[in-house]
C-alpha cells in the first residue's frame, strides 16, 4: 500500500511539473538565429552610424512540448568572440540604447520576434543570445561582421584607412575589408569604405 501512494505522488508531481512547464518559455526548444541583411549576406558590413547594413537575429520562444508562445518579452543579446567590439547609443530608452542589448517583443502568434543590431563598430564574430524572464536560450550561430570601423572604436577614421591600405590586394583576404563577401578586398570595397568614411556613432552619411 505504501508503495502506491508513492507510485501515485510521483505521478502527481510528475503532472504538476508538466503543466507548470506547458506554456512557460524552455530554452532546450526555442531557437536563436542571426543574419545580415545586405552586402555580404550571411554576415553584414557595418558602420557605426548605422547606415550600413543589419543584423537580424530572429527569436522563436517555445514552451517544451514545443507550443509556440504569444505574448513574450525577449531580450537579445550580442556577445563578440574574442573580437574588439564597440556599440553606438541609438536614441532608444535603456537597454535599447546600446546595441548590444535588445528588448523586443511581444513575440506573435508563432512565437517569433526579431531584434535589429546595426550600429556596432569593430569586426569578426559575434553570437547572439536570448532571454525570456529567468530563461536562456542560445547562443546562434557565430555571424561574421566586416566593419569600416575595423578597429572598433566606432569611428571610421585614419587609422581605419591605414588598416584597411595594409590589406588593399593582398592574399589571403583580410575578411574585415571584404564589405561584399566575395574573397577579395578591391576597389569595390575600397567604394564602400570611402563612402562611410569620417563616420561615427553621431556623424554620417557623407555630404
Amino acid at each position: 500500500m505504501y508503495e502506491k501512494v508513492l507510485i501515485a505522488c510521483a505521478g502527481l508531481v510528475l503532472l504538476i511539473s508538466g503543466i507548470a512547464l506547458a506554456g512557460d518559455p524552455c530554452a532546450g526548444t526555442t531557437t536563436v538565429s542571426a543574419a545580415g541583411n545586405g552586402s555580404c549576406t550571411p554576415g553584414a558590413a557595418m558602420c557605426p552610424n548605422g547606415d550600413y547594413d543589419q543584423v537580424n537575429v530572429t527569436v522563436t520562444v517555445k514552451d517544451c512540448y514545443g507550443t509556440p508562445l504569444e505574448g513574450q518579452m525577449v531580450t537579445v543579446l550580442a556577445i563578440p568572440a574574442g573580437d574588439p567590439f564597440c556599440y553606438c547609443p541609438d536614441g532608444e530608452p535603456v537597454p535599447n540604447d546600446y546595441s548590444d542589448t535588445k528588448m523586443v517583443g511581444p513575440t506573435d502568434a508563432a512565437g517569433v520576434v526579431v531584434a535589429t543590431f546595426d550600429k556596432v563598430g569593430g569586426c569578426g564574430d559575434m553570437e547572439f543570445y536570448a532571454t525570456i524572464g529567468i530563461v536562456t536560450a542560445g547562443p546562434s550561430l557565430s555571424i561574421y561582421i566586416a566593419n569600416v570601423d575595423n578597429n572598433g572604436n566606432c569611428a571610421c577614421n585614419l587609422v581605419d584607412f591605414g588598416n584597411f591600405a595594409t590589406y588593399y590586394n593582398i592574399w589571403p583576404t583580410n575578411a574585415c575589408m571584404d564589405y561584399n563577401c566575395d574573397d577579395a578586398v578591391n576597389l569595390v570595397d575600397f567604394g564602400n569604405f570611402a563612402t562611410h568614411y569620417n563616420h561615427t556613432c553621431s556623424v554620417g552619411p557623407n555630404p
